[in-house]
């Protein structure tokens, strides 16, 4: 290829092909922004967002969670805290996240990550000793 300096350095992924693993806004978002840094993108959802097909699994889990009959929970996704939110879903409160999860929080948008929940038996205080 015969380019000019100047064309190479305003569009530093000429010539990459890039995967952009997930479709929708977000990925057509960071296809945008890849062919305009010269990439050509190709968009391949790797994950599909599907409501669940059994809605009484679904309802007994949830009444489940708001028995307390889980140890732990952890939301990671977005999507996850729309559909427990949709659900009216109750968590009860046992005991707060570690500081290193909290510092993470604060570095990240509430949507990012969701709570974390530790049962008192398993949670080692900080400078205690490991079982």
């Amino acid at each position: 290829m015969n380019r000019a300096p100047s064309e190479t350095a305003a569009k530093p992924l000429a010539g990459w092909r890039v995967l952009v693993p997930r479709g929708g806004p977000w990925g057509d978002s960071v296809a945008a922004t890849l062919r305009r840094q010269g990439a050509v993108p190709v968009i391949a959802p790797l994950i599909n967002f599907a409501p669940t097909t059994d809605h009484t699994e679904l309802e007994s889990a949830l009444a489940a969670l708001a028995e307390g009959s889980f140890d732990w929970v952890t939301l990671t996704s977005a999507t996850t805290v729309d559909v427990l939110y949709a659900y009216r879903a109750v968590i009860p409160r046992r005991r707060r996240s570690p500081p290193s999860a909290k510092r993470q929080r604060r570095r990240s948008r509430p949507s990012d990550i969701g709570s974390i929940w530790f049962p008192s038996s398993t949670t080692r205080q900080p400078g205690s000793p490991r079982r």
